[in-house]
């Protein structure tokens, strides 16, 4: 469970990096909230950064 958590934290900080800024804390809270798997929290952060390479 704690890597689980260091990855959220890790994905939070991408996030923000790339420039989602507020939208990295929803993201997060959705991901606690229905307590997705690693492999989706993975998938889920792929296809943010494919759709936010495809807006650039």
């Amino acid at each position: 469970m704690e890597i689980i958590g260091i990855f959220i934290l890790v994905l939070v900080v991408l996030l923000a990096m790339i420039g989602l800024g507020g939208g990295a804390f929803w993201i997060l809270g959705f991901l606690l909230n229905v307590k997705v798997s690693f492999e989706g929290a993975c998938l889920l952060f792929i296809a943010l950064l494919l759709l936010r390479m495809a807006n650039s």
